[in-house]
Order: C-alpha cells, then sequence, then structure tokens
C-alpha cells in the first residue's frame, strides 16, 4: 500500500474491508488480535482485507505507531499464527507494510490475503498466554481464563461488526463462508476453473456422445464435435510423427447451457487430445510475427492440464515434451503483456531471427509429405514459411522470457541475443 492509496481508505467509513486502530495489540490483547485477523480472513468477498495502525478509529486522524513499544513486524505475525492450533493447519497469509503519511507519521498496514479456505477457526482452546486449555483445564491446574477462544468459535466480519468475543458466527453467516469454501459464490466460470483443478475427478467418455464428465458434480461436464477447420498442421503439432490434426471443437457445459467453447486438436494418429493454444503477437509489430501460448490459471490452460492427466489416452512426458517445444506458458496476463510489449522493441531482429533456413524448409517439407496429399497447400514454400517462423518465434520467445523469468531483465539484442 502506497500513501495515496492509504489516504483513499482514510476516506471511508470502516467495512469488511478494513479497520483502524489507533495502535498495536499489546500483551493482554492477543486474542483480541486472534479473532480481528480471524474475522478478517472470514469474509465472504474475494478481496484483501486491511487492519490499518496508527489511526484513531473515530476521527479518522493519523497519530502513527513510530512510538508504540508493542509493534510488530511481518515475521512476528507470522511466527504467531504458526503457533496457534489452526484447525486444518490452514496459516492465514498476511503481509506488513510500513507507510509514512503526509504528516510524517508511520502507519503500519496488515494485508490479510484473500483466501478461499474458510472459515478459519482452532481446533483446541486457547488463551492469551500461549496455553491450550482443555475444559478440565482447572482440575489439571492448567491457566483458564473467560478470555479463552473455544475450539470451533468462528469469528467473521459483516460491514463494520467482528462476531463478538464469546460468541461464534451465525449459521447463516457460516453457511455462506462454506459456500465460499467450495466456490459455490462464484461466477459459473470461475466455479469451472475450480472444478477443472481436481482433474482426478474428470472421466472420459464415449457413447452416443464424447467428452469428459466432473464425477463430484455432474453438472459439469464437457462435450467433443468434429470442427471445420481446415488447416492440416500447425507449429504445435509438427514436432509429432504424424502431425496431421484432427480439429475439435470442446465445449464446457454447465447443465444444459455451453458456457465456453475452445479448439482442441487430435494429434499423432489421434492417440493424443490437446488444447489449442492461444495466438500471440509482438505489440505494434507490423512484421506479422505469430506464436503459439498459454497463461496459467486460465480455462484454457487448466483444460490442458486435464488432458495432459486424464484424458482419454496417457500422456508421456516425451509427448509434453514434443508439444510445448514451441509453446510459451506464461504466469499471468500482466506478464503476457509485458512480454510483448518488448518483443516489439526488438524488431528486425526478432524477425531475422525466425527466418528459416532452406535446410529447414526441406526438412519440414519432408516430414510433413510423409502424412499429406502431393499437392497440399501446407506444403507450399510460403505455408511451410510460416509454420516454421511461428514455431522459430515460440522457441525464441521461450528463451527471451526464461533468461527474464531468472534475471529480472530483459536480453540485450546485441550482446544476449539467443541463438
Amino acid at each position: 500500500m502506497n500513501v495515496e492509496e492509504l489516504y483513499m481508505w482514510l476516506q471511508k467509513p470502516e467495512d469488511d474491508h478494513h479497520d483502524f486502530k489507533a495502535q498495536w495489540y499489546d500483551d493482554n490483547h492477543k486474542e483480541e488480535f486472534v479473532k480481528d485477523i480471524f474475522s478478517f480472513v472470514n469474509v465472504t468477498h474475494h478481496d484483501d482485507c486491511f487492519l490499518i495502525i496508527g489511526v484513531d478509529d473515530k476521527t479518522h486522524d493519523v497519530i502513527g505507531v513510530e512510538d508504540d513499544k508493542y509493534r510488530r513486524n511481518q515475521q512476528n505475525i507470522i511466527d504467531f499464527l504458526h503457533m496457534l492450533p489452526i484447525s486444518g493447519e490452514y496459516i492465514p497469509r498476511v503481509q506488513v507494510e510500513t507507510v509514512q503519511y503526509f504528516n510524517g507519521h508511520d502507519v503500519d498496514v496488515i494485508r490479510i490475503f484473500n483466501t478461499n479456505n474458510v472459515p478459519v477457526f482452532l481446533n483446541e482452546r486457547w488463551n492469551a498466554r500461549g496455553k491450550k486449555t482443555t475444559e478440565n483445564s482447572v482440575e489439571m491446574g492448567y491457566i483458564y481464563t473467560r478470555q479463552d477462544i473455544h475450539p470451533e468459535q468462528i469469528f467473521l466480519r459483516e460491514g463494520d461488526v467482528n462476531t463478538a468475543r464469546n460468541q461464534t458466527g451465525e449459521f447463516h453467516q457460516v453457511e455462506e463462508l462454506w459456500k465460499k469454501h467450495f466456490h459455490l459464490n462464484q461466477p459459473i466460470l470461475d466455479r469451472y476453473l475450480y472444478c477443472l483443478q481436481d482433474t482426478q475427478n474428470w472421466s472420459y467418455f464415449e457413447n452416443d456422445k464424447i467428452g469428459f464428465l466432473y464425477n463430484l458434480n455432474p453438472d459439469f461436464y464437457m462435450l467433443l464435435k468434429d470442427d471445420d477447420a481446415t488447416a492440416e498442421v500447425e507449429s504445435f503439432s509438427i514436432n509429432f510423427s504424424n502431425p496431421k490434426i484432427d480439429w475439435q471443437v470442446l465445449s464446457l457445459k454447465y447443465r444444459q447451457i455451453t458456457v465456453k467453447s475452445m479448439q482442441a486438436a487430435f494429434l499423432d494418429s489421434a492417440n493424443l487430445l490437446f488444447v489449442v493454444p492461444d495466438v500471440g503477437t509482438p505489440r505494434n509489430s507490423f512484421d506479422r510475427i505469430f506464436y503459439r501460448n498459454f497463461t496459467v490459471n486460465t480455462l484454457k490452460n487448466q483444460v490442458q492440464n486435464l488432458f495432459a492427466v486424464n484424458g482419454p489416452n496417457e500422456v508421456s512426458k516425451g509427448d509434453l515434451i514434443e508439444f510445448y517445444k514451441n509453446i510459451v506458458v506464461y504466469e499471468s496476463e500482466e506478464e503476457r503483456k509485458d512480454t510483448e510489449i518488448q518483443l516489439a522493441k526488438y524488431g528486425e531482429m526478432l524477425t531475422n531471427a525466425i527466418k528459416p533456413s532452406e535446410e529447414d524448409l526441406q526438412k519440414l517439407k519432408s516430414h510433413l509429405s510423409t502424412r499429406l496429399p502431393k499437392g497440399s497447400v501446407e506444403l507450399s514454400k510460403s505455408a511451410l514459411t510460416s509454420t516454421l517462423m511461428q514455431s522459430n518465434a515460440g522457441i525464441i520467445i521461450k528463451r527471451i522470457l526464461a533468461e527474464h523469468q531468472t534475471s529480472g531483465s530483459w536480453l540485450d539484442p546485441i550482446s544476449d541475443w539467443p541463438k
């Protein structure tokens, strides 16, 4: 958080996204600290939340924490959370940032990251002195206080109100948290992404239709049907012994509704099923450079992951290596955009690097001729050149991106250009 964002939050009343605290929690209020953290973890929305310390919660005046002797850093809080008997051992993810406000005071901001692993609660009685206690604590001689947090006591936040220290969330509130846990309060495409991540619980079927069924919820299923695409080969198919493509349309269905469609392809004599990657190009490039790519955590990439581990036929590690040889995989949409902006800066250097040699063109033609009919348009020099340029672009961009991910800097086109 920067000072401008802090100013923005100061203009808003406390809600289920942020809360103001004048000072840090002292040693006599550790239970309150746990309650406040858990309350912001146990929210039904999907945004990060903030405990903003060093601000008067009534006037919103910034009074600062620079002289607060109970001030803690991020590692202190992480260590503290790890000591708690949290059910399921899910430790809330937090980050502490210090923002110097316009008046010179320091404000500490605890960011509580959004998670679907809710509700979060303790599975043992716990008190501020760090003693795990039971109902028989007094008889056993352990310290027992009325301030103990009880097992399965669920703190949550609605609006600007946290669950009281001696209470637990009401049934309807906890029900909403479980809906979040199982992604039932998300848009249908987000729910689909969640189901697709559970790759082992999908099964392939062939009867009057061909497709995949999510066994834990049959409302989610996918259907394959023939596509009328005419290209017989593409850059992602040329590394297989049989590069000819059997094109398919994959429809992601929820009950009777098609929520998303994408191209798929049977490759290697229809033994292997893959999702057709996206087509990318350098930003503002007029050289018509194209390449194939996936982006992690997208529906298309997640379906591809499903095909790789639980498709109609076994996909070997070697098959995946051949498929991904010239396909770029981005960690995020932002990374893809940044990379394509950088690629445009390489200009003619990139264009020259992906141009195939006559020898490479002849090798590809010989390979394709074993599977394609004589006179096929795919065997023309222009088609061969286009296919190889797309393949070469993917290979070079993979190297450029890998170097950037490792070093944090882009390749110098003069001294570092990949061969």
